[in-house]
């Protein structure tokens, strides 16, 4: 309940403000503190870790389709968006990984599977915050030749 609900109101951020971007960072920072947290926290504060999941899932909730939502609406011609949506499905193959990362002998802590995770997520907080980058960059440019800018 606690990912449908942050998913609910960041799409609702996300569509006032026209942004996408800044709330997927979002998403992937509450993922990493709350990955943290699980990390740090020893096993038998079995309350903070639970809302420490709670967290995990309202974080990861997030990324996903406001990716979706940001590729469909800027893609022009609808072989390219159908590509690029095809292509960002690939994304899905992250639960094929996650069973191998999970592994029973690391259970009940999982700190193995946690600290593979938080790298996971921290290497895509950084593509989605170079990607952000280029494209700000993009609209500076175009902002100097008196193009109109690409409303990530």
């Amino acid at each position: 309940m606690s990912g449908a609900c942050a998913l609910w109101y960041t799409t609702y951020l996300s569509d006032r403000s026209r942004l996408r971007l800044k709330y997927i960072l979002y998403g992937l920072s509450l993922s990493l503190l709350s990955l943290a947290l699980l990390l740090l926290l020893p096993g038998s504060a079995l309350t903070l870790r639970y809302l420490s999941l709670c967290l995990l899932l309202s974080g990861s909730y997030i990324a996903s389709p406001l990716t979706v939502a940001w590729l469909s609406g800027n893609m022009e011609t609808p072989g390219k968006r159908a590509v690029v949506l095809g292509i960002n499905g690939w994304g899905n193959a992250a639960g094929v990984l996650a069973s191998w990362v999970f592994r029973p002998e690391w259970a009940p802590g999982y700190e193995h599977s946690f600290g593979w995770t938080i790298g996971s997520v921290g290497v895509v907080w950084v593509g989605y915050a170079l990607f952000w980058a280029v494209i700000r960059g993009g609209d500076v440019r175009r902002g100097r030749l008196g193009v109109g800018l690409v409303r990530e």
